[in-house]
């Protein structure tokens, strides 16, 4: 029996991943689709895209204005302390 409250956490971290790592929004949205019964394989899934997010951490976005033609600047605010 899988603890659905690790799942569900599990599954809630990966999502919060995918808007830097878009590469995984398919395995991410397939492991969500089980998140009020989970079975083993289901856990095992979410656990392998936990350990390609770990060995890939260095991948990311790359956010360019090379094509862009307009001045544009990007802004970013963070609340943490």
């Amino acid at each position: 029996m899988v603890d659905k409250t690790l799942y569900k956490q599990m599954i809630g971290c990966l999502r919060y991943v995918c808007n830097t790592r878009p590469t995984i929004s398919y395995g991410v949205g397939v492991v969500s689709r089980h998140m009020e019964s989970p079975k083993k394989s289901d856990l095992l899934a979410a656990k392998r895209l936990l350990r390609y997010v770990k060995g890939t951490i260095d991948f990311g976005l790359m956010l360019s204005n090379k094509l862009c033609r307009l001045n544009q600047t990007m802004l970013g605010f963070s609340d943490v302390d």
